[in-house]
Parts: C-alpha cells; structure tokens; sequence
C-alpha cells in the first residue's frame, strides 16, 4: 500500500480531458446499496443531465458516465 500511495503518476492531462467531459454539468455520484433500489424512481430523475460516477461498482439499473474504483 504504501509503495502504491508513493508512486508518481502525472494524471494532469487524463485530469484535464475529465474536466472537460463534466465541463457544464452537475455531477450525481452513486453509491451501492439498497437505497438505490428502493429510489431507483428518484434517481430515474435525478440522472437527466448530469455526469453519473458510481462508487466501488457498476449497475445495469441506471445508465452511468464513470466508475470510480478504490
């Protein structure tokens, strides 16, 4: 873990493409659980125009821009 969290990585044209792609829009991040079954309606809604991350895993439910892994 350490090694990992030590490792340079210049991410500042992969930082700039993503800002570019979000430029404009809210953004709705997902995370797992049962809610999300449950206010899958309420969500249906809240989707319309905004960049969808979800957290830790992926969902055939909703349509989705990114995924953020941990």
């Amino acid at each position: 873990y350490t090694a990992y969290q030590s490792s340079e990585i210049n991410d500042e044209k992969a930082a700039l493409e993503l800002c570019n792609i979000i430029h404009g829009r809210e953004v709705l991040i997902l995370g797992s659980g049962s809610s999300i079954i449950r206010e899958k309606n309420k969500i249906d809604k809240a989707l319309i125009n905004r960049f969808v991350i979800t957290t830790n895993f992926t969902t055939t439910q909703f349509v989705t821009d990114a995924l953020f892994r941990h």
